[in-house]
């Protein structure tokens, strides 16, 4: 006769013992994991965790990095000249944060005047990331620079406004406009990624709180308990001790999902330090099914429709149309470079609503009449939450039941307005929703 183990970690493999053992060691072993094996009751399916993790952030901007490096390749078609901040009013927007951040510092004697030389070769470093990425990060700097300077992330954040303000003042002019928006979007790309990490890696104290109850209500025992997150959350409990546990496994999931609002994948125990933690993360509730087909107007013209899915595993899904004004191979071909503009986008996390003022910039730099409809549908797959985002295009229809619900917007295609107009449909989707 054998008896499983479960032992949750990445791989959510089982251990098999005798029934009979042998060897003090191993009964210990045994007894360990007794209780968990109570708790699962039955053997538990393997969470995929979401990564959240200190270097989200930077797999991040590495990621939107690679979306700019492509898109600044398009944007040299449309011009044959890019003007940028110069290395003299660099070092000078870094000199400004310096001042402004180092007055304070219990070791500005130290930097400015026993290691003036060292510090001098920072601010080079700092300036020569600037000019080469267009940004800079605290981890581009000296390990001994991060640990001596309590205000380092305080300075790169700083130079990083004052390098988008310079690059903002040298595409003011009108001539250098059409091309510009590669700059502005890699500042609006950059923002973004810093709220929403900020967000997503932050304690939500309320939920927290809520949890505590619900574990402690349960008969879980524990040392110390966190909800990380607003959307995509992780729920983190250390040094559990399930002996007194009152639910099982899944009583226990359905409990803290009742009172988080959302669904988690089922529970992983790991060894932490001298106990076990245990964790839970946020999964999705919905999945989507999708078809398409299109048509040109007369055989053997090519089609102005272009369409597309996009999941760059962030637990949303976007469906994109972009039907290209006028007819024949212009249009087509205004269809076909829309949207891959907008899933490369799209992929790199960005917001519909940069995504579309970029493609509307990149669009009026055409010398020639370039313009496109869009319909995007966003959907976020935990919650059941969507939008649909129109410019210039043909009503949509939500049929739920035997009901039919038109979504309808007036405004023009994108790329004839100097501003993008795109509406916006907030969408509340259930169960057989067909869109």
């Amino acid at each position: 006769a054998f008896r499983s183990l479960f032992f949750a970690d990445a791989e959510g493999f089982i251990l098999l013992f005798p029934s009979q053992v042998a060897g003090l060691a191993l009964f210990c072993l045994i007894s360990l994991f007794g209780e968990r094996m109570d708790f699962f009751h039955q053997k538990a399916e393997s969470p995929t965790p979401p990564a959240a993790n200190p270097a989200q952030s930077r797999e991040r901007m590495r990621e939107l990095s690679a979306a700019f490096s492509g898109l600044a390749e398009s944007f040299s078609e449309l011009a044959s000249k890019r003007r940028r901040p110069t290395e003299g009013e660099l070092r000078s927007a870094c000199d400004a944060v310096c001042d402004k951040v180092c007055i304070k510092c219990p070791n500005r004697n130290l930097c400015w005047n026993l290691e003036y030389a060292s510090t001098l070769d920072i601010i080079s470093k700092i300036c020569s990331s600037v000019a080469s990425h267009g940004f800079v990060e605290a981890s581009d700097l000296p390990e001994y620079m991060r640990r001596r300077c309590p205000s380092i992330e305080e300075i790169t954040d700083g130079v990083n406004r004052a390098a988008t303000d310079l690059v903002r003042e040298c595409l003011e002019d009108g001539r250098l406009s059409g091309f510009s928006a590669d700059y502005r979007a890699v500042s609006a790309a950059l923002a973004e990624a810093v709220a929403e990490d900020t967000r997503e890696n932050s304690e939500d104290l309320e939920r927290t709180e809520r949890v505590g109850q619900i574990l402690a209500s349960a008969g879980v025992r524990y040392s110390s308990v966190s909800v990380v997150g607003k959307r995509r959350i992780v729920v983190r409990a250390e040094n559990v001790n399930l002996s007194r546990a009152s639910l099982k496994a899944a009583q226990l999931r359905k409990e803290l999902e009742g009172g988080l609002d959302c669904m988690l994948s089922p529970p992983t125990l790991t060894p932490s330090g001298s106990g076990i933690s245990l964790e839970f993360y946020s999964r999705r509730k919905y999945s989507v099914s999708f078809g398409a087909a299109r048509s040109a107007a007369q055989s053997g013209d090519p089609c102005g429709d272009n369409i597309c899915t996009v999941d760059n595993g962030d637990d949303y899904f976007y469906a994109v149309i972009c039907d290209g004004m006028g007819q024949g191979s212009r249009a087509a071909f205004a269809s076909s470079a829309s949207i891959g503009f907008l899933k490369q986008m799209l992929d790199a996390k960005m917001s519909v609503e940069t995504s579309l003022s970029v493609l509307n910039a990149w669009l009026r730099a055409d010398r020639e009449e370039c313009s496109v409809s869009i319909d995007i549908l966003k959907i976020d797959l935990l919650s059941g939450k969507g939008a649909i985002y129109k410019s210039g295009a043909a009503p949509s229809f939500l049929r739920r039941g035997r009901d039919v619900f038109p979504i309808e917007a007036e405004g023009f295609p994108i790329g004839i307005l100097k501003q993008t107009n795109a509406t916006r449909t907030d969408l509340v989707l259930s169960d057989g929703d067909v869109i």
